[in-house]
C-alpha cells in the first residue's frame, strides 16, 4: 500500500497522504513554524517556543529538525539533558542520516558518561556529513576534554576509557 502511494506521487505527512504540491506547502508551514519558536527561544519566552516546536513536529513528522531544535533547546537553556536526549534521540530516529542530530546527541553523551555511545554516534555523524568538520571540532573537544579529566579532578567525572579515546582519535584523523 505505501509504496503504491509513493509511486504515485503521494508524501506522508501525519497520517495521510498529500500530493506533492500539498507536502510541499506543509513542509514549508513546518519550516516557518520553527522558525518562529527559534525567534521566541532567543526572546526567551521557552513556554511559547515549546508549543511551536510540538507543532512544527506535528506538521512535519518525517523531519527531525524540531525535535533536534528542541533538544538543543532542553541541552542548553534549561539544562535537562535526559529531555534533549530523548528529542536528539527522536531527530535520528525520523531522519536516521541527519548529521547535525547525531553530532549533537554524541556530544550529549559525552556529557552524560556515556562514551562507548558517544563513539558509535561521532561516527555515525561522520559517515552521514556532507562536511564532517563540525563533527571533527566535537570529537576534537571530547578528547580534549578528556584529556583535562586526567589532571583536573573537577574534570574527572569526563574521563574516557582509553579504548574509547583511541576509537575517537582515529575517526578524528580519518575526518581531517
Amino acid at each position: 500500500f505505501c509504496a503504491e502511494k509513493s509511486e504515485r506521487g503521494l508524501g506522508r505527512l501525519v497520517d495521510r497522504r498529500l500530493p506533492p504540491s500539498e507536502a510541499a506547502a506543509v513542509k514549508d508551514e513546518a519550516r516557518k513554524v520553527l522558525a518562529h519558536a527559534l525567534e521566541l527561544m532567543r526572546l526567551g519566552n521557552a513556554d511559547l517556543a515549546e508549543a511551536e516546536l510540538r507543532k512544527a513536529s506535528r506538521l512535519d513528522p518525517d523531519s527531525g529538525r524540531a525535535s533536534c531544535v528542541t533538544g538543543l533547546a532542553y541541552a542548553k537553556v534549561a539544562n535537562k539533558p535526559e529531555k534533549a536526549g530523548e528529542h536528539f534521540t527522536a531527530a535520528v530516529e525520523r531522519e536516521p542520516r541527519n548529521a547535525a542530530a547525531l553530532n549533537d546527541l554524541a556530544v550529549l553523551e559525552v556529557l552524560t558518561r556515556r562514551h562507548g555511545a558517544s563513539a558509535r554516534q561521532f561516527r555515525h555523524a561522520v559517515e552521514s556529513a556532507a562536511d564532517p568538520m563540525p563533527v571533527a571540532e566535537n570529537i576534537a573537544w571530547a578528547v580534549k576534554l578528556s584529556g583535562a579529566a586526567q589532571v583536573d579532578p573537577a574534570q574527572a567525572k569526563y574521563r574516557m576509557p582509553e579504548r574509547t579515546i583511541d576509537d575517537l582519535n582515529v575517526l578524528y584523523r580519518m575526518v581531517t
